[in-house]
């Protein structure tokens, strides 16, 4: 197969479409040398092509006026390695941002960071959201914008790497929408009926570690790095949250104490990460539950905490997030609450309208009787 366009678009010199697949033509002293391969055909692809083409003629060309186009241009990978080195390495999620990195790499690989455009954002969006799901590629996606708004930031306070390096002039990644993660969001909650029944197939340790995480709030890691003698003061638990960084304040129940003062030794829990995962998907199956995990417990008991009287801004705070917004969205509404809800109202409002309705017929009632008896008297007379 070979063309010189591809759904509208034109196919530049050097650019070849060939059983499948996309190619570019090198050239070595004017003299044709060998076909790189770009990958299969598609929109992306032939993009890519045309755009290395080009490059690789504006740098012949600047060549000839003794310009080294190199100084100016900097690769996506070379960019993610500058990203890493000064900023995602030492955030507390470092190993998530390298992760996204390595994806990123791979598929922007040979790409420069002045000729990225929203258009390859998009593209990105595309492919991964056939991988992954929504909320992963929201995550990828928030790396890139702040990939490239960490190049301008660093540009601007003069870091050697990007004193002459090219920058797009806009984000891509600002111009382009994420998908609304809200219809994806986790909203199991362990019922009491269920938690009767995991409870009966649990055994004591694990036990132990179900009622921890329903009276603490915390989340899995901060539950098994719990240490009595530190976690522990007076009549509250405090300590600092291992995923935000920020201090968690929370007050003593008879069932949390009870834990603590049967712990053996200082370790509210004394088991392993893999060994405390292990044991509930086991009790789960066994009890026949379906779609739990042990990180719904934390909103299983804000959930029910806020059903049965607590404030949102209480429930806020015991789960230590940043805004009531972020709590909201975190525990949602349960279907039965929400029909309880349009119950009352249903209810109110009928009983207003009967109200009415009674009155009307009272009001009616009288003046008939009223009408009734004068005549009465006229007769009378």
């Amino acid at each position: 197969m070979n063309a010189r366009k591809y759904k509208n678009l034109k196919l530049n010199r050097g650019v070849l479409l060939d059983r499948g697949y996309v190619f570019v033509r090198q050239f070595h002293n004017g003299r044709p040398l060998a076909r790189k391969c770009v990958g299969r055909i598609s929109e992306r692809n032939v993009i890519l092509a045309n755009m290395l083409v080009n490059k690789r003629n504006e740098k012949r060309h600047l060549g000839k006026l003794g310009y080294d186009a190199e100084l100016d241009s900097m690769t996506i990978e070379r960019a993610c390695d500058l990203f890493w080195e000064l900023h995602a390495s030492r955030l507390r999620s470092a190993y998530s941002y390298k992760f996204f990195l390595k994806g990123i790499k791979r598929f922007f690989a040979g790409r420069l960071v002045q000729d990225m455009t929203y258009l390859d954002i998009q593209n990105y969006r595309q492919e991964r959201s056939r991988q992954v799901k929504a909320n992963t590629v929201n995550r990828e996606h928030g790396v890139i914008t702040t990939l490239f708004h960490k190049l301008s930031e660093w540009k601007r306070m003069g870091r050697p790497e990007l004193k002459d390096v090219k920058l797009p002039g806009e984000n891509p990644g600002s111009l382009v929408p994420k998908v609304n993660e809200k219809p994806f969001r986790r909203k199991r909650v362990l019922t009491p009926e269920e938690y009767a029944r995991l409870m009966e197939h649990a055994d004591e340790p694990l036990r132990r570690a179900i009622n921890a995480a329903l009276h603490t709030y915390l989340r899995r890691k901060d539950l098994l790095q719990f240490d009595t003698s530190k976690n522990v003061s007076g009549d509250a638990i405090i300590g600092i949250q291992s995923k935000t960084g920020k201090e968690y304040s929370n007050p003593l129940s008879p069932e949390l104490r009870n834990l603590i003062e049967t712990t053996d030794g200082n370790r509210l829990l004394n088991m392993s990460e893999r060994t405390l995962e292990r044991k509930f998907k086991l009790a789960v199956a066994q009890a026949g539950i379906k779609n739990l995990q042990f990180r719904d417990l934390r909103r299983s008991s804000a959930t029910m905490a806020l059903n049965h009287g607590a404030s949102l801004s209480t429930v806020s705070s015991y789960l230590g997030h940043a805004s009531l917004r972020m709590t909201e969205d975190y525990v949602g509404a349960l279907e039965e609450e929400k029909k309880k809800a349009a119950s009352i109202i249903g209810q109110v409002y009928n009983t207003a309208a009967r109200c009415r309705t009674v009155v009307k017929t009272v009001v009616r009632h009288f003046k008939n009787t009223s009408a009734n008896y004068t005549k009465q008297i006229e007769l009378t007379i």
